[in-house]
């Protein structure tokens, strides 16, 4: 039997938008229209304002954590749900590091698509912060079977690995 710690991110682009974002961030603004044109976002989006305002809240380095949400389910069948949300990305992430801290020992990590987006942007925001993090989310030095990582769309992935929503495993689980 396995305790499992679910949870999951909410992000935003840092700025508001991209003009907001030039006026703010020279070099960042300039990193982003780079990665416009080496990607050909251009027959995607009208603009790069377009492309910021869809992209830059799903890509770490122009977006920031703005709530981390988790839970679990205690002996006595409870659900024990919380976050940590703010303007403060750094002061969020450390929290949320210094509860994996006094959990890893009992918990394995839980969520949907965690392996592929949560986990990497919260060990980007710690690194980016200095923050050391905490063992159980830093998955680099560990063989798969020592990772303590329960990653649903895993699960599901079947033959095709984003074939299902996360809507789809929430219809078939009930």
């Amino acid at each position: 039997y396995m305790e499992l710690f679910h949870f999951d991110i909410e992000t935003a682009a840092n700025y508001k938008d991209f003009e907001t974002f030039e006026t703010n961030d020279e070099r960042g603004s300039k990193l982003f229209k780079d990665k416009f044109d080496r990607l050909g976002w251009s027959s995607k989006y009208d603009d790069v304002e377009a492309a910021y305002l869809d992209q830059a809240g799903i890509i770490s380095t122009y977006g920031r954590i703005v709530c981390i949400s988790f839970g679990y389910i205690d002996n006595e069948g409870h659900n024990k749900i919380t976050s940590f949300y703010g303007d403060d990305e750094k002061d969020i992430v450390e929290k949320f590091n210094n509860l994996l801290k006094r959990i890893e020992s009992k918990f394995t990590l839980c969520g949907f698509r965690i392996n592929y987006f949560d986990i990497p942007w919260v060990l980007h925001k710690l690194h980016k912060y200095g923050i050391i993090p905490a063992n159980i989310i830093y998955l680099y030095d560990k063989k798969p079977w020592d990772c303590k990582v329960v990653d649903m769309s895993d699960d599901w992935k079947s033959r095709f690995a984003w074939a299902f929503s996360f809507d789809e495993l929430l219809y078939e689980l009930n």
